[in-house]
């Protein structure tokens, strides 16, 4: 004799479509606002001296979420070829967040951190070989992602806490770097509100279009406890974002002990040695091609000892943080934290 026991379940494909409409045009929502926040970004982000300021680590976290996002959509297309059409339409719009302007964006800070590739002897050949270095260090970083995720695929709530960590880095770059302003706010509100959007339907609402299409497990989380992620969510990004807003009111060192901060770089240093060295004509300007008075008080000595008007390199440095003689690396100005506090970054001189 042979004894069975089965279950059987049934899709309900009508309110899957329902609700494939609604998951649909919040994704498509939330990837337009995106790509509106992330353009202003790229506009703020102009000159080199901004780019400088934004850290790699954190856009690359953001980078890797929606490539996460796009490529669950496509293996969703396979899986469930009813709703091909809604999973397609959104996998392209991540494609378009991710590949081509978040992509975008992380070679035009990755080359402002360091922007001497361009004058390596090996020129573009040497250029074109660390871009594609870059290329694969992501996708390489997705594939691990994409098996952590399989791994922890039964503690949803530390993935989702872990993957809204991405303002992290940047708050420590502004600490190590003492730069208050290294996003706008449109970016900054943006990425914040809408990163929370689909969280927010996924764990909220009721008939969620996971929910529909897939039979609940004895381990699934009750509505409270979807509550209490959700809420653990908003808490952790609004956390993240008052660290950066304080860090762009009250200097980006305000909430670290004062025996734990670096002493700045004096730009007034003794220039004595520079002077003897100049002769009796004294040293010139290279931005502007005149003569410095060290008496008047009005001049920057750089660490490489290159000595400069004060206007002039404080001008410079707002388009980049280098040397214009050596093109060495310059550190921010004490007072870098006072200037340019609004939307846009520093104007041309």
């Amino acid at each position: 004799s042979l004894t069975v026991n089965a279950s059987a379940t049934r899709v309900d494909w009508r309110a899957a479509e329902d609700q494939a409409s609604w998951y649909s045009s919040l994704m498509t929502f939330v990837c337009v606002w995106q790509i509106y926040a992330l353009f202003k970004q790229l506009h703020f982000c102009r000159t080199q001296a901004v780019a400088l300021r934004v850290s790699l680590v954190s856009l690359g976290m953001q980078a890797l979420w929606d490539a996460v996002l796009c490529v669950a959509n496509l293996l969703l297309c396979a899986a469930v070829p009813q709703l091909f059409s809604t999973f397609t339409t959104v996998a392209f719009l991540e494609l378009i967040v991710f590949c081509v302007i978040e992509m975008r964006y992380l070679l035009l800070v990755w080359q402002a951190h360091d922007p001497q590739r361009n004058w390596d002897a090996a020129g573009w050949v040497q250029l074109r070989r660390e871009l594609a270095t870059v290329h694969a260090h992501f996708y390489v970083a997705l594939a691990v992602v994409l098996l952590v995720l399989y791994a922890s695929r039964d503690e949803p709530s530390l993935i989702l806490l872990a993957a809204s960590s991405y303002w992290v880095p940047q708050i420590i770059r502004n600490v190590k770097t003492n730069a208050r302003e290294p996003v706008c706010d449109h970016y900054l509100y943006g990425m914040a509100i809408s990163r929370l959007l689909l969280p927010a339907y996924l764990l909220l609402v009721q008939d969620a279009l996971p929910r529909v299409l897939m039979v609940p497990s004895p381990s699934a989380i009750t509505p409270a406890q979807r509550l209490k992620v959700f809420v653990s969510l908003v808490a952790w990004q609004a956390i993240q974002v008052a660290l950066l807003k304080l860090q762009r009111l009250k200097g980006a060192r305000c909430f670290v002990p004062d025996y734990l901060v670096p002493k700045p770089y004096d730009y007034q240093r003794d220039p004595a040695h520079i002077l003897r060295a100049a002769g009796a004509d004294g040293p010139e300007c290279a931005i502007c091609m005149g003569p410095v008075n060290a008496v008047t008080g009005e001049f920057m000595v750089t660490p490489c000892d290159h000595m400069f008007h004060e206007i002039c390199l404080r001008q410079w440095m707002d388009l980049k943080m280098e040397c214009p003689v050596c093109r060495a690396a310059l550190p921010p100005t004490p007072n870098d934290e006072d200037e340019g506090v609004g939307d846009s970054p520093p104007g041309e001189p």
